[in-house]
């Protein structure tokens, strides 16, 4: 019955009207924006009932990274070339937008601007609200000689370029992942959507093959299919750019209680094409649906000195920042202290900070005095950045900080961001979702971290925290994990979760391996002697569980005792876990759920305390349980 719903959207395709964007590119000082902020402006066009919010990208310069991983040789052979914006438009900067046939907005609407006609559309160049579309990064882009006149001023309502405050968040949901689609074929697909969500945001990546698609939405009730709203927009992918905002479908303030999504993607090239899509959305939920996010490293002493391999180049922290507020990421953390061994040094370096393409603010190094090496010392910078960062799209970036000079060598005490996301709603499961954390430390390798209490009738509370530990992967390959143990602590209130052996873990603490990769064979194990073996080798009294993972290797399996080196295994304390990282494991992920009863208790819950070998993270994620 369902697919023929589908099939009767899929006809009605064509009786929607289509949108066509065709992409502009001009220079900064034509359009009247040179010299502000490169993600201060939007640009809208008003379609149907209102505005859309043009999807625009911006001339991006080329800069080498290296990834910022301590006590790992060689990293110059991990430096890759990225692309950042601007943090001021110049005169000669290409801004490239993606302009509809639309006619001019009606007098006294909400938002107020500058009106131009770009190439026969009325574009209202404005200030950029929080929902807005943020910029692109574009490659090598080149102006065109297209017809272009400012009409006039448009004044808007008061408070009108203002976001209401009742949204909140963020999530996002992969709708076509690397579809694969015939010359002239289509593909559908249908998401259903947080429960008030106001604002859609469809997305195509850069792992989408440039060509030419077709994409058609229809947003309706599941319940009874009335359709809100739908079009069909034709959109040009040129691989230039890392992501492609297609279009911002506004549900308004009347936000729905329950809606569905359906969407059609034609590849109109006459070639095989991949589509991959996203889909982001704004959500007006209540607060309580709310949790928060913390990603980067942290330490009271500093982190072992980091030489930068490549003069000129920026220091790169590989991070996983998950979608945030929709104001941006609330708040950037960045102490550090610099040395420069060289003799050509000035006494001011100042360097900026970006959050993957997105520029964040700049630092400044004062020199202090030469040490007894000869390198120059600079004062320790202390900064702190707050909501600048458009995160809906960004997701495996990076906290980069540069140029730095030659022979520069940062030492680090702080390097994070943090925000607010919103889960979604299959992950809420039977059970009444209280709040989440979600923690992403970098030290040598991506260490992840859930946090997500569940209330149970009587008002019961189950704390379930997941740990995983990945390889740091960058273009030009993946940083292998340090072999040996890598140690992860927990905070539960009272520290009551008392110790107990296998016949325990069914009442008070349940751990199920996370399976990260398909190929690799994970098997639970309780031996004696081997749980002997590892209390003596860590010194950890109290073992929960141990959980032993043996790897599959064709065409035998490796099970020897002598080869426990070799594999990764876990040991499970009342305050801790200990991941154990094999050296045939260094390019593999590893992780562990684990489940914490703790009844009718109240108080912080907190994991982190990241050890592993040779370096110390004092970063934690802290989650408060009313």
């Amino acid at each position: 019955m369902r697919f023929i719903f589908y099939l009767a959207l899929l006809a009605a395709a064509v009786a929607a009207s289509a949108v066509e964007l065709r992409e502009v590119c001009l220079r900064a000082v034509d359009l009247g924006i040179a010299g502000r902020g490169a993600t201060e402006i939007a640009f809208l066009a008003w379609l149907g009932d209102g505005p859309i919010s043009l999807p625009y990208r911006v001339e991006a310069r080329a800069v080498l990274k290296i990834p910022l991983v301590f006590g790992i040789g060689g990293l110059e052979r991990y430096a890759y070339t990225s692309y950042i914006l601007p943090d001021r438009l110049e005169n000669n900067t290409v801004i490239c937008i993606s302009v509809p046939n639309a006619s001019a907005p009606p007098p006294g609407g909400d938002r107020g601007g500058e009106l131009y006609i770009i190439d026969g559309a009325y574009v209202l160049i404005t200030s950029k609200s929080p929902l807005d579309l943020p910029p692109t990064p574009v490659v090598s882009p080149r102006p065109v000689s297209v017809s272009m006149a400012k009409v006039g001023h448009v004044v808007g309502k008061a408070g009108g370029n203002q976001v209401a405050e009742a949204y909140l968040g963020w999530y996002r949901r992969k709708a076509l992942s690397n579809a694969e689609m015939p010359p002239r074929g289509v593909r559908f697909t249908t998401v259903d959507l947080i429960g008030a969500t106001s604002h859609v945001w469809l997305v195509f990546s850069n792992a989408t093959r440039p060509g030419r698609y077709t994409l058609h939405y229809k947003l309706y009730s599941p319940k009874n299919g009335t359709v809100y709203k739908e079009g069909v927009v034709i959109y040009v992918v040129d691989g230039k750019s890392p992501y492609y905002p297609v279009l911002l479908i506004s549900i308004g303030r009347g936000a729905l209680r329950e809606a569905s999504l359906y969407m059609t993607v034609k590849n109109d090239n006459p070639y095989p094409a991949v589509v991959d899509l996203d889909v982001v959305g704004a959500s007006a939920a209540p607060p309580g649906l709310h949790g928060r996010w913390i990603a980067g490293i942290a330490s009271k002493s500093g982190y072992p000195e980091f030489a930068l391999a490549v003069a000129g180049g920026y220091a790169a922290l590989p991070i996983r920042l998950p979608p945030g507020g929709i104001t941006g990421t609330e708040a950037l953390r960045v102490r550090l202290s610099l040395r420069i061994c060289s003799r050509n040094t000035t006494d001011v370096v100042r360097t900026n900070v970006y959050v993957g393409s997105y520029w964040a603010g700049q630092i400044t190094f004062n020199y202090s005095h030469r040490d007894g090496s000869g390198c120059a010392v600079y004062h320790t910078a202390n900064s702190e950045f707050t909501g600048f960062i458009p995160t809906a799209y960004i997701d495996g970036e990076d906290i980069s900080i540069g140029p730095l000079p030659a022979g520069s060598r940062l030492t680090v005490y702080e390097l994070y961001a943090q925000g607010r996301k919103i889960i979604e709603p299959r992950r809420l499961w039977e059970w009444e979702y209280i709040s989440h954390m979600t923690a992403v430390l970098v030290a040598n390798a991506f260490v992840e971290i859930d946090i997500t209490p569940l209330r149970f009738l009587g008002d019961d509370v189950e704390v379930k925290i997941r740990t995983a530990i990945k390889p740091i992967v960058t273009p030009k390959g993946a940083i292998p994990l340090r072999p040996g143990f890598h140690e992860i602590k927990h905070y539960l209130p009272d520290n009551d979760i008392p110790s107990a052996g296998p016949e325990g873990l069914a009442h008070r603490s349940r751990s199920a391996v996370f399976r990260g990769i398909p190929a690799m064979v994970y098997e639970t194990s309780f031996s004696d002697p081997f749980k002997a073996y590892l209390s003596w080798l860590s010194g950890l009294p109290n073992i929960v569980d141990v959980t032993a993972k043996r790897q599959a290797v064709f065409p035998h399996v490796v099970v020897s005792y002598l080869m426990k080196t070799s594999s990764t295994w876990y040991v499970v304390t009342p305050n801790a876990t200990y991941i154990h990282v094999g050296w045939e494991d260094v390019y593999q992920p590893a992780g562990i759920n684990l489940g914490f009863y703790l009844g009718q208790k109240r108080g912080l819950v907190a994991v982190g305390g990241y050890k592993a070998p040779g370096i110390t993270s004092d970063i934690w994620a802290y989650l408060e349980i009313n």
